[in-house]
């Protein structure tokens, strides 16, 4: 063949042959991911717990403190059974109990002839759709089989345990509703107040339910809020909780506008009657979140404490702000990074650190 048209060949097959590797390329991309959804399955939603706007005020500042001290007289009862009222409206009753789910199930005898324990506890929705989520108490599921959960208006599902967090004291159940909730069923995830950290002024609400009981309110105010829990990387506060009568059952404190701003942990629980202890909503929010998705809670290895005007002429440097290190565990990756003891810190990653508790909230906001 004449030189000239072997080249045209040749051209023309070099064109054909890129033409096909782009629409080969186009139709991989275009099919690839459609396939791994066909084979695998629509990748599960990052989930997010709803958290109230940062401009809402404070609920509860507009109910007076009802903190009485020496003998209380029967109009002091009368001012508190009226501020009781302000706070349990039906409303607000309404929304957490559209929250609230009661979760029983049975925990087996480890020996033969022993005696099976039947639970009946609390929970509220984290998140809800075609799977939906709940908070509830650790120590009340952690050996617990044949789990069901019962949702208001008595729908009931069979619930397992996806994540949990003994430091917390709490666990998270998956439940598949996609089938069990009717059309235009009105489940409501609880809100997380975590603008609104509980204090020593206020009066909250009390909600527990269960099977035995029902749904029981009442109101709680926090006696102190000086003790505090290292739980990995995290401050957590530990808050006393007086509560106006002796429930002997789990719940959740919530503020007058129905948001979750404290939960009963039965791992720092006082045998003290109508005294509980309970966890910021504020706090634990983070690490829920985490347990949500499915994810483990990221872990440095450093306790420290908060650098302020009192101890700052402790350090040779001139820092008035950070967290200084107390303690780096060991193997952890902050002892292999090289963090030693007495230093100082001021960042992670992108985020500027000021405090121990900004420090807590950083890592719990760390994608591992």
């Amino acid at each position: 063949k004449p030189k000239k048209q072997v080249l045209k060949e040749v051209a023309f097959f070099c064109v054909q042959a890129l033409s096909f590797g782009v629409l080969a390329a186009v139709m991989f991309a275009f099919i690839e991911p459609r396939m791994d959804k066909l084979i695998n399955g629509e990748p599960d939603p990052v989930i997010e717990l709803y958290v109230e706007s940062s401009t809402d005020k404070d609920a509860t500042s507009s109910t007076e403190n009802t903190t009485t001290t020496g003998e209380v007289s029967d109009e002091d009862d009368e001012k508190n059974d009226l501020k009781r009222d302000r706070l349990l409206t039906k409303s607000v009753k309404a929304r957490i109990l559209k929250s609230s789910v009661v979760i029983s199930g049975t925990v087996y005898a480890s020996e033969e002839g022993g005696e099976n324990k039947e639970i009946d506890t609390s929970g509220v929705i984290i998140h809800s759709g075609k799977v939906t989520l709940v908070l509830t108490d650790y120590e009340s599921v952690k050996e617990c089989s044949d789990i069901k959960v019962e949702f208001y208006g008595g729908i009931e599902s069979e619930g397992s345990v996806l994540k949990t967090d003994k430091d917390l004291g709490v666990a998270v159940l998956r439940v598949d509703t996609q089938d069990v909730f009717p059309e235009k069923y009105d489940a409501k995830e609880i809100v997380f107040g975590v603008n609104t950290p509980m204090n020593e002024e206020d009066k909250y609400i009390f909600c527990g339910v269960s099977k035995g009981i029902g749904s029981l309110f009442t109101t709680c105010s926090v006696l102190s809020s000086d003790s505090m829990k290292y739980s990995g990387d995290n401050v957590l506060g530990i808050y006393a909780i007086d509560i106006d009568k002796n429930v002997g059952q789990n719940g959740f404190i919530y503020n007058n506008k129905a948001q979750l701003v404290g939960v009963i942990t039965q791992s720092e629980k006082k045998n003290i009657p109508n005294l509980v202890t309970a966890f910021s909503a504020r706090d634990i929010k983070g690490r829920v979140e985490k347990m949500a998705n499915g994810v483990n809670t990221p872990y440095i290895g450093i306790k420290g404490i908060t650098v302020n005007d009192v101890n700052k002429e402790l350090f040779d440097e001139d820092i008035s702000s950070g967290v200084y290190v107390s303690e780096v565990a060991n193997n952890s990756p902050a002892y292999n990074a090289g963090v030693l003891r007495g230093d100082v810190l001021i960042q992670l990653e992108n985020t500027k650190i000021h405090t121990a508790k900004e420090y807590s909230y950083a890592v719990d906001s760390l994608n591992v």
